[in-house]
């Protein structure tokens, strides 16, 4: 297989121009606010090649010469390095729903605002959320079970708005991303692309696999948390919430947050039981490169090992081009 790009920037194809040039390039795709990451180097020894306009628009497509390309994302110039003796450039870029000089500055600005309606009664996440994505002419994609809940705290304090959701949803076991002119508020493992379709499902086998790792490990702070809150006669009650691994020999996590019901409280302390069991169980790969694999996909490992032959949810996603080919780097968690 022969591995191949194409590059364009604020629409100019520079794939032939820049293709003997190419040392290698970097994708790095997260899952949450992470911001979605590209950096190209070049051999610029000729100085042939002018210094990118910073915020300049950035489209790349990997793939191979026998199956096709694939569409990876758009990125905004950023930060740009030249070194020498041999005349280095490299090229560094973010995600362009994040990264311009106005991009989202009422998303990112930090301010306070009490998120109530006009009755004093809390606002769902899914009418914050709303809103949010109007001010900053974002659509909306967010799962509806977040959409009804009632975040944990409806005052923001010194804080931007893409923090102060992103908390909240953190409270119901979800994430927020700005990503492809939406405003995304999904499940962690849904398994949704920013499109609203479903993402596939990939199977690695061993013999895809160039180097591999995996850390299984079991502490007790992994097994239970608990959450307080109070009621309206001021009684403070507990809600403990329990990975399924526990026993009766397991410490627990405290929440700080002090919550206004015991709702919000029991889904604040299973989202962090969920957090750490996630956390508790990881594998690396490294792989022969596949431009279709990004992070949210849930990918199933085959001949690794019985204890990691399973479904697993990608976390983080690297896809390297360079001398020595296409490879895929996929950090894993476990799947809830």
């Amino acid at each position: 297989m022969t591995p191949i790009f194409e590059l364009t920037a604020n629409g100019q194809d520079l794939t032939g121009k820049i293709k003997s040039r190419l040392i290698g390039l970097t994708i790095s795709d997260e899952i949450g606010t992470a911001s979605d990451s590209l950096e190209i180097e070049l051999d610029n020894r000729s100085s042939a090649i002018a210094v990118p306009r910073f915020g300049a628009e950035l489209r790349l497509g990997l793939g191979y010469a026998e199956s096709g390309i694939v569409a990876k994302g758009v990125w905004r110039v950023d930060e740009v390095e030249m070194s020498g003796p041999d005349r280095k450039f490299l090229i560094r870029a973010r995600s362009a729903d994040t990264n311009t000089a106005t991009a989202l500055p009422k998303l990112m600005a930090k301010k306070d605002h009490t998120w109530l309606d006009g009755s004093g009664n809390p606002l769902t996440i899914g009418a914050i959320a709303a809103a949010i994505a109007d001010e900053n002419g974002l659509k909306l994609q967010i799962d509806p079970t977040v959409a009804s809940t009632i975040p944990g705290n409806s005052h923001q304090t010194a804080e931007s708005d893409l923090t102060f959701l992103g908390n909240a949803a953190a409270d119901v076991d979800a994430f927020v991303k700005p990503a492809g002119g939406k405003l995304l508020v999904l499940k962690f493992g849904a398994g949704i692309s920013s499109s609203g379709q479903a993402l596939p499902t990939i199977t690695i086998n061993i013999t895809d696999a160039l180097r591999w790792r995996c850390l299984l490990t079991r502490r007790s702070s992994h097994a239970k948390v608990k959450a307080h809150w109070t009621d309206p006669d001021g009684l403070t009650h507990e809600e403990i919430a329990e990975s399924g691994d526990s026993s009766m020999e397991d410490s627990e996590t405290l929440l700080e947050e002090n919550y206004h019901e015991g709702a919000t409280a029991q889904n604040a302390a299973q989202s962090k039981a969920n957090q750490l069991a996630r956390g508790s169980e990881s594998v690396s790969v490294s792989m022969v490169g596949d431009p279709r694999i990004c992070s949210e996909m849930r990918i199933i490992l085959k001949g690794f090992h019985p204890d990691i032959d399973r479904t697993w949810l990608a976390a983080r996603v690297m896809h390297r081009l360079n001398e020595s080919g296409l490879v895929t780097e996929i950090e894993c968690t476990k799947v809830i």
